[in-house]
């Protein structure tokens, strides 16, 4: 689904969804392996903090769960930052995005991982082309987060969005051992489709 016109400027609001924190901030028994084992944990920030989006009128995970009630998420509040270079927090949640992972089962990840990956912003009046990209990290180094990864299990995978644009570019990487959403050139491909997609709505 593409958005045509210019970027989301804040405006309106959308109705929070119904959901149940599983906030361990606090908690002294590390989250179980087989919670880990049996879900998945992702982030996906980055829509926000650097495409553009406005997270109280297209949050898109809000989307999601409003057109499919019967799901319910968790999430997660880390006392630490799990990433660099993330700036902005989390409006509903009231947290920096660095700190915050989203825990669904592997049903519901494949609806929500669908659904964000097929957004979209064309905006005509700047001629880019933005949407998200999809990566699966390892923290290696769990220990820094409150120990809330079971020990036997360090290397947790996670889901981060990044951007794939045709005038920025921004995807999750290890750099000197530290993990961090790396700036990177904009790929030919999404040049040369968004030439395209710009044709299409420029002359429609």
């Amino acid at each position: 689904m593409a958005i045509k016109g210019e970027l989301p400027k804040p405006e309106g609001t959308v109705t929070v969804y119904d959901c149940g924190p599983l906030n361990v901030k606090d908690a002294i028994i590390p989250l179980a392996k087989p919670v880990i084992a049996d879900n998945i944990l992702f982030n996906y920030g980055a829509l926000f903090v650097f495409m553009g989006m406005d997270e109280l009128s297209q949050d898109p995970l809000s989307e999601w769960l409003l057109n499919n009630q019967d799901n319910q998420i968790s999430w997660l509040v880390l006392r630490n930052a799990f990433i660099e270079n993330y700036p902005g927090d989390a409006i509903k949640y009231k947290v920096p995005w660095n700190r915050l992972l989203f825990l669904v089962n592997k049903k519901q990840w494949e609806g929500i991982k669908e659904y964000i990956g097929s957004l979209a912003i064309v905006d005509t009046q700047r001629k880019c082309y933005r949407a998200p990209s999809l990566a699966c990290i390892s923290l290696v180094d769990t220990k820094l987060y409150d120990s809330i990864f079971n020990i036997e299990n360090p290397n947790t995978q996670v889901y981060l969005f990044g951007i794939d644009g045709s005038d920025m570019r921004y995807e999750p990487a290890y750099i000197n051992n530290k993990l961090t959403f790396a700036k990177l050139e904009p790929r030919n491909e999404t040049i040369q489709k968004t030439d395209k997609l710009l044709e299409q709505y420029l002359f429609v």
